[in-house]
């Protein structure tokens, strides 16, 4: 059985590369564009994975992380960001490679909304900075899905 991917990001062209890249490890991928659409995902399928970005409109990446760490449900599922934002640190956390968990902090975050006061401290499987190699999502996928 196909693992369930979610992809997040509000670019309707990058949905579509995301896909395909999927396609090419054998994922089965749902697209959403916008959280609402995430949730709707999240309330309907067993999902394996979720990548997404950081910067949409309405509600950014930043809220639909904090969404689902207050849902007990949601909080296991690996999270991988991919964004256009540089961190200013990432740190490995956790004693067990088999649940690599990374801290992400970004404090440029606040140009993004004035919603979130810096820095944002984030906890994720993965953490990629755009541009992106398909390659390099696979790996990074694949290295969530084993653990």
């Amino acid at each position: 059985m196909k693992r369930k991917i979610l992809v997040i990001n509000d670019d309707v062209a990058l949905l579509e590369a995301y896909k395909q890249i999927l396609s090419l490890g054998e994922y089965e991928c749902l697209l959403a564009s916008n959280n609402e659409e995430a949730r709707r995902a999240l309330s309907e399928e067993t999902l394996d994975l979720i990548i997404q970005d950081l910067h949409r409109p309405i509600e950014d990446g930043i809220e639909f992380y904090a969404y689902l760490q207050e849902k007990h449900e949601y909080r296991d599922i690996p999270i991988i960001i991919i964004s256009a934002w540089v961190p200013d640190s990432i740190s490995s956390i956790g004693d067990d490679p088999a649940k690599r968990k990374y801290r992400v902090v970004l404090s440029e975050i606040s140009k993004l909304s004035d919603k979130h006061s810096f820095p944002v401290i984030i906890e994720v499987e993965g953490y990629l900075t755009t541009p992106i190699r398909s390659e390099e999502v696979l790996n990074l996928i694949g290295s969530c899905l084993e653990s």
